[in-house]
């Protein structure tokens, strides 16, 4: 490994992944730290992220660093124009660049998915609230999804028009005029009692995939469980998709996590029905420790080298922690020093000894995950629910008992083929 304690990187972020950046400053001499805090009347909470906080440097100014680092990380999407610019200017660049809009454009991602025959739901684009309104009138169990605009709302489930009502209502209150013009795509569900969520969890280095990756289930907004495979040894159900898009990740220069979320019953016909073409969360968190040589692997591949990953353990497990009172406000968390790595926290400052969450996104209640790795799933477990034990704070909600459920889906993907 190339001795990168001289080497310095400028981390751009949103705040969800804070501990990307404390994570690199374990190997990197320097490690500069920005998220957008700027506009017509800029609020200084958003300048602040990443203040005080051990191993980065928080830094207003992007522009004055750009020409002093050693590489770029993107940890995720929205600035695939802005890494492209970077990459043909000649800088080292680690993000997902032009290959974000797979996960940014869903319209776009669709129409694709089908020109390369993959198995894909069936949509409804429809323009207006209104339109909406008039064409679920006499529908039931559809998905709700909007592009680019994550911020607006995500995928919700519309029932039917009674028990929905008040969700689109309060949608086109929100949109106010907008809503008129805005685009959203329903989608039919994917239902069956043999139905199981699965998909690939790794990264991508320019249509290159690693030897080896992590294989897991998530129950989402809970909790997701893993283990370490032979990506030879993954079924063609996840990696098919895999295949399909090497080609674009290539002419991409795709060079970043990746998850997909594919849906498959017992007829294993698999439904690409969303993609994550950035640091996942989960289960981004558990690289972090995972990975031994994170820092290189971020550092080679940022230049189109894959460097095979070194695992520390065979297992892992990522348990969100909530709490509705971030939602719109400071929140303060405690807990030991002693398991601070095992701790990963989004949107963080430290003032005055505090770890302090900054409110980014209303109504956003997950500030953090706790991650536990080892030899089986019972050490996981354990090890996961005595960390999330010692985490104190207003409204603190770690999903300790959506473990279960997981270990069913687990269950259930073996009867289709999907061994664990």
């Amino acid at each position: 490994m190339e001795n990168l304690k001289n080497k310095s990187v400028l981390v751009i972020d949103d705040g969800m992944f804070i501990e990307f950046a404390i994570r690199l400053s374990r190997d990197f001499g320097a490690v500069y730290y920005w998220s957008n805090w700027k506009s017509e009347y800029p609020k200084s909470k958003d300048d602040r992220i990443g203040y005080g906080v051990p191993g980065i440097e928080r830094v207003s100014e992007v522009y004055d660093y750009i020409d002093e680092v050693d590489l770029i990380v993107f940890t995720s999407i929205y600035h695939g124009d802005w890494q492209q610019w970077l990459r043909e200017k000649g800088y080292r660049v680690w993000g997902s660049g032009r290959g974000d809009v797979l996960e940014r454009d869903r319209l776009y991602a669709n129409e694709y998915y089908k020109e390369l025959k993959l198995p894909q739901p069936k949509l409804k684009k429809v323009i207006g609230i209104q339109a909406l309104k008039d064409y679920l009138e006499d529908k039931t169990d559809k998905w709700i999804k909007v592009s680019q605009y994550r911020g607006e709302n995500e995928t919700w489930h519309w029932i039917d028009k009674n028990l929905s009502a008040r969700k689109i209502n309060r949608i086109e209150q929100l949109l106010g005029d907008e809503g008129k013009i805005f685009e959203f795509l329903v989608f039919d569900p994917i239902n069956g009692d043999d139905i199981v969520e699965c998909g690939y969890d790794g990264f991508n280095i320019d249509g290159q995939w690693p030897s080896k990756t992590i294989a897991g289930y998530e129950k989402k907004d809970c909790a997701y469980l893993c283990k370490v495979k032979n990506y030879a040894d993954i079924s063609p159900i996840i990696t098919s998709f895999n295949d399909a898009i090497t080609p674009t990740l290539k002419a991409n220069q795709y060079r970043s996590f990746i998850s997909t979320e594919i849906r498959v019953g017992k007829d294993k016909v698999p439904y690409m029905i969303d993609g994550t073409m950035r640091m996942p969360s989960p289960p981004g968190e558990l690289y972090y420790e995972m990975i031994e040589n994170f820092s290189e692997i971020v550092w080679e591949g940022s230049n189109g080298v894959l460097v095979e990953p070194i695992w520390t353990a065979r297992y892992g497990i990522e348990i969100m922690i909530n709490s509705q009172d971030a939602e719109n406000q400071w929140h303060d968390v405690k807990f030991p020093k002693s398991i601070r790595q095992w701790v990963k926290l989004r949107n963080l400052a430290i003032i005055d000894d505090v770890y302090c969450i900054i409110p980014r996104h209303g109504d956003f209640n997950n500030i953090g995950a706790v991650i536990a790795i080892g030899s089986s799933i019972e050490e996981v477990v354990k090890k996961a629910k005595g960390y999330c034990e010692q985490i104190t704070g207003e409204g603190i909600d770690c999903k300790v008992n959506d473990i279960k459920p997981l270990l069913d889906i687990i269950a259930k993907g073996k009867e289709i083929g999907l061994s664990f």
